[in-house]
């Protein structure tokens, strides 16, 4: 989940020269980026509700966003901290994946747990032109 949300964000800060612009920074493509980076049997996808895109406070308040379904996530992507992103990111892009793992081992339910809650972060600043 760490590498996915690193080449998510870094996705989205790669500076176009030919374009001259940061044309990489858009929802549909960081999240294809963040979906290579994990197996075939892992499901990560935007959240279905708000907040879509930026996740406020602390992550021990993070818990009523995380996906019900077992090896499901949703991932943030927060462009210069607004909520909806209306113009291209201009200082930073910010991947949060919030993954509910399900063991396959039983042994987990046994002791009580039919899912961990996983997190990764990475923020990246923005490429310009030099």
């Amino acid at each position: 989940m760490t590498n996915a949300a690193r080449e998510g964000a870094r996705q989205g800060t790669y500076y176009d020269p030919a374009s001259n612009s940061n044309s990489f920074d858009s929802y549909a493509a960081v999240l294809q980026a963040v979906q290579r980076e994990v197996p075939s049997d892992v499901t990560l996808q935007l959240p279905t509700s708000a907040p879509q895109h930026c996740l406020a406070g602390a992550p021990s308040s993070w818990a009523p966003y995380y996906p019900t379904l077992g090896n499901t996530g949703y991932v943030f992507i927060c462009f210069d901290d607004n909520e909806i992103k209306s113009t291209a990111a201009q200082n930073t892009i910010q991947v949060l994946i919030l993954y509910n793992f399900a063991p396959v081992t039983p042994l987990a339910q046994f002791v009580g747990m039919t899912s961990i809650h996983v997190e990764a972060q990475t923020t990246m600043q923005v490429q310009a032109q030099p």
